[in-house]
């Protein structure tokens, strides 16, 4: 064992396991060593042969909680939801102290369309935590962490939702004194770090890159911080843009903090919230002056020492209450706050399928955890009041059947049969995500979470997205989304004038097809994709951020 540890931590993991086999060899009754050498195989790639040990160390011990939670975690990453849920809950029950393996157990449910569960899942481990430093309690706000994320889906309200957020602020440690020689200079060049697990082929990345690609370079100084595992195409040319790279994945928070400190970051920005990888305890110690979080995450972060948030007057308009729920100061850009860059290689969209093929399509190409019992009544009563229409849905546990089965029953309830629903599974490509915008005529947006690339991908696929209005962030960007991209119309302010818009537009194939061919030259012309016009908006709110932070009391 000590020699494969040697090999772990040097990287070497297929030799790590080729040791660890012949120590199974030797040892064929011991769990702990096969669970070691699935961990080995998975990491070097070999998945077969890892889920094979995995389920060897599970078989000698189903009471291996390292077992049960590895194989767990490997059947979720290969779309075998149904089963990794078993393996899963077994090890949360047998190991309810391990955060990792509880938000894997609770994800797996949320994108599940399970949320509630999750929710209650995780409230009961928090209740076991104890308070903030106190008897019982420790420092770990993971589990905070993942109970905001997934209180975004649960349709819990937006008090709740901002409180539990309030409260995982409480478990942080507290932000550090700058250094005192800080240049408070207004004008000066500025160093703007981004703090993400997500630089890589990811939605943050579609709206990050217009960021970097055409920043005032004399002004501006861009350092990425990179806390994600591992790269792609997009990550390399994310560094290319970039003035300085850090990878801090491997670091623990207090490294990445010294690391930011000692590059001297003027304006550091948040892009992940709580989503999956997030540093939000770096940004807590306060590595620089000005701190904000953007792009990643529909909410506040309940981080005291971020201090602005970047929205528009239409995701949170002034007067509404978005600024008593927030904790950071909502700063709204003008227009719409985000820029797109449509991926160069999606196909072209195609004529409109219900000429094609003789029945309308809707479709939603929406997170499964974003698909809400009301979303659920809603597009049932759709297709039902359309004679003929179908609903194709898309993501990743779909290719599970017992998954596919669980939502083709909730559709069932309301009147749906199998035959009105196609259930496609994640794809390999960005570009057969999108070629299967070629299959649908209609997009409709989930509340009250909605789509953000979802919509901005099917309105370059010539795809029209029905929007309804909200009341927070996160069910009001697609009403930002639309107007930017000039088809405000298709926004809806009820849920009865979501269902008439969409049966409007179903019963015009002339309308249908005319947006087909439109929607992209719409899109690349509107204001959703001037990219030169937008940074120079948003590089003027970061130098205002600036100088108020220069000319505050020292």
């Amino acid at each position: 064992m000590q020699e494969a540890s040697r090999l772990v931590r040097a990287g070497r993991h297929a030799e790590a396991a080729a040791v660890l086999a012949v120590l199974a060899g030797l040892m064929p009754g011991e769990a702990p060593v096969w669970c070691s050498l699935g961990m080995m195989r998975v990491a070097s790639g070999d998945l077969e042969g890892g889920e094979g040990a995995l389920r060897e160390a599970t078989a000698l011990d189903p009471s291996h909680a390292d077992s049960l939670a590895c194989l767990g975690m490997l059947l979720a990453t290969r779309q075998r939801a149904g089963e990794a849920e078993g393996f899963l809950g077994r090890a949360a029950a047998l190991a309810p102290g391990r955060a990792d393996v509880l938000y894997a157990y609770t994800r797996l449910l949320t994108e599940s369309g399970r949320a509630p569960e999750a929710v209650a899942l995780l409230r009961a481990a928090i209740a076991r935590h104890g308070a903030p430093g106190g008897a019982g309690g420790d420092r770990d706000p993971l589990l905070r962490s993942k109970l905001c994320m997934m209180l975004n889906y649960s349709g819990a309200r937006p008090e709740e939702v901002f409180a539990a957020h309030i409260e995982y602020g409480r478990w942080l440690p507290p932000a550090r004194a700058l250094p005192a020689a800080v240049d408070r200079d207004p004008a000066r060049p500025l160093r703007v770090g981004y703090l993400s697990p997500d630089l890589r082929e990811h939605a943050v990345a579609y709206f990050l890159e217009p960021l970097l690609e055409h920043r005032s370079r004399g002004d501006f100084s861009v350092f990425l911080y990179h806390a994600g595992a591992g790269g792609d195409a997009v990550t390399a040319r994310l560094r290319g843009l970039a003035d300085g790279w850090r990878e801090v994945q491997p670091l623990s928070d207090e490294e990445t903090y010294q690391q930011i400190v000692a590059d001297r970051i003027d304006v550091l920005i948040d892009l992940a919230g709580h989503t999956a990888g997030n540093r939000l305890p770096v940004m807590a110690l306060r590595p620089a002056p000005v701190q904000a979080t953007y792009i990643g995450y529909p909410n506040t972060t309940g981080v005291p020492a971020i201090g602005s948030r970047f929205v528009d007057a239409t995701t949170d308009p002034e007067g509404s209450g978005a600024d008593a729920l927030a904790t950071e100061r909502l700063v709204r850009l003008p227009g719409c706050f985000l820029c797109y860059r449509p991926f160069e290689g999606a196909p072209d969209p195609g004529p409109s399928p219900c000429r094609r093929d003789g029945h309308l399509t809707f479709c939603s190409f929406n997170s499964l955890a974003k698909l809400s019992e009301a979303t659920i009544a809603v597009w049932s009563r759709i297709v039902r009041e359309l004679p003929g229409s179908r609903l194709m849905l898309k993501g990743k546990g779909l290719a599970d059947p017992a998954v596919a089965s669980r939502f083709a029953s909730r559709f069932a309830v309301h009147g749906i049969g199998a035959e009105r629903l196609e259930l496609l599974s994640h794809t390999a490509s960005t570009a057969e995500h999108m070629a299967a915008y070629q299959r649908a005529d209609i997009a409709l947006d989930p509340f009250p979470y909605g789509g953000t690339t979802t919509t901005c991908e099917a309105l370059w696929m010539g795809v029209p997205v029905i929007s309804l209005a909200g009341e927070r962030h996160a069910s009001r960007v697609g009403v930002s989304l639309l107007g930017a991209a000039g088809v405000p119309e298709l926004v809806a302010a009820t849920g009865d004038l979501y269902i008439a818009t969409a049966l409007e537009l179903a019963s015009n194939p002339e309308r249908i097809a005319a947006l087909r061919a439109g929607l992209r030259g719409r899109v690349r012309a509107s204001p959703l994709c001037d990219a030169g016009a937008f940074v120079a908006a948003y590089e003027g709110a970061l130098r205002a951020l600036w100088r108020e932070w220069c000319s505050s009391p020292r």
